[in-house]
């Protein structure tokens, strides 16, 4: 996969993420994407009162695991 079609699904897995948890994808903070060997990428990111883990296929746009747990404060 070239570069910039990497740099498109990056941003692809973050919507799909954001929207699967209801969330403003400009409300995100602390987020993390990771491209994983079998070509899932792992969407890790916050809002004011969660953290939010996602497993995404991004060739067939499926969420493949999706957790939410309140922060700590």
């Amino acid at each position: 996969m070239k570069k910039s079609n990497l740099r498109y699904s990056a941003v692809a897995a973050l919507s799909l993420a954001a929207d699967q948890a209801g969330v403003n994808p400009s409300d995100l903070t602390n987020v993390d994407l990771t491209l994983d060997t079998n070509g899932l990428y792992i969407v890790s990111f916050c809002d004011n009162w969660m953290h939010y883990l996602c497993y995404i296929d991004i060739c067939t746009k499926e969420i493949l695991g999706f957790l939410s747990e309140p922060l700590e404060f």
